[in-house]
């Protein structure tokens, strides 16, 4: 289950109706996981990661334009924790340069599904995840974007199944992930770059993807497994002929897939 999902639902839902009733966009001109400066337990952790993604996305299926996340240009020692970015200059000093938080890493995954709208993705098993699939391109780009919530520390990976429209390949795949949700300040980022020919897969049906390429295909909905075991144990996935993505995603990430149809 989706934990963002009734809070925003019902928070997000009430500066809809307002906005709505006046014929004007809903803007919120400054939001975040915690108030004030961010001094609370999810402060530099990974997690902050998983949730700017998924908040994001969420608040925009309810129809919210624009987002501005509480930041500053604070030191990363002594300013705020939760801001985007942080000056790495001591406190009371400064420099020229910045660095990006957890949740910063999170919120650059969102650029690719940037002019889009939203078509119907779904979740089911694993627990603790979530997507996002938009339409771009007059319809010849879908970006999904899946966030796996469930603790890289206790499940490794969960095995995900994607399912594609026909005449769609993957022509890149891009990775934010921590060794857990509770990891502070040591995110990782994979850049987006082609899949390789072949994927780790632990769930059912790894036999049917056996085709092979350079390329995967994925699509409108998206379904997990529970319980997924490491890479060493898994067998090849891939694109299958039936059409569909299976790939072991890593728990405590945010993966985004670019398709493309031809």
């Amino acid at each position: 289950m989706n934990l963002i999902v009734p809070l925003a639902k019902k928070n997000l839902g009430i500066g809809k109706s307002k906005a709505d009733a006046a014929g004007v966009p809903l803007w919120l001109e400054e939001t975040g996981p915690t108030s004030r400066p961010g001094t609370n337990d999810t402060s530099l952790t990974n997690a902050s990661a998983l949730w700017a993604a998924d908040y994001t996305l969420y608040a925009a299926t309810l129809g919210v334009e624009r987002m501005a996340m509480h930041s500053m240009l604070g030191a990363c020692n002594g300013g705020a924790p939760m801001s985007l970015i942080c000056d790495p200059a001591d406190h009371g000093d400064r420099s020229n340069s910045f660095q990006v938080r957890p949740n910063m890493l999170g919120l650059r995954l969102l650029v690719p599904s940037v002019g889009g709208h939203f078509t119907k993705t779904s979740v089911s098993g694993g627990g603790n995840m979530s997507a996002y699939t938009v339409v771009k391109n007059d319809g010849k780009t879908l970006v999904t974007t899946v966030i796996n919530a469930n603790d890289a520390a206790k499940v490794g990976g969960n095995p995900v199944t994607l399912a594609m429209p026909s005449g769609f390949n993957v022509s890149s795949a891009s990775q934010v992930y921590g060794e857990s949700n509770d990891v502070k300040s040591a995110t990782q980022v994979v850049p987006a770059n082609p899949l390789p020919d072949s994927v780790p897969f632990s769930g059912d049906g790894a036999a049917a993807s056996a085709s092979g390429g350079a390329s995967s295909s994925a699509g409108e909905s998206a379904s997990s497994s529970p319980d997924a075991s490491g890479a060493s144990d898994a067998q090849s996935g891939g694109m299958g002929d039936d059409g569909k993505l299976r790939i072991d995603l890593a728990g405590s990430s945010v993966t985004v897939f670019v398709m493309t149809k031809g």
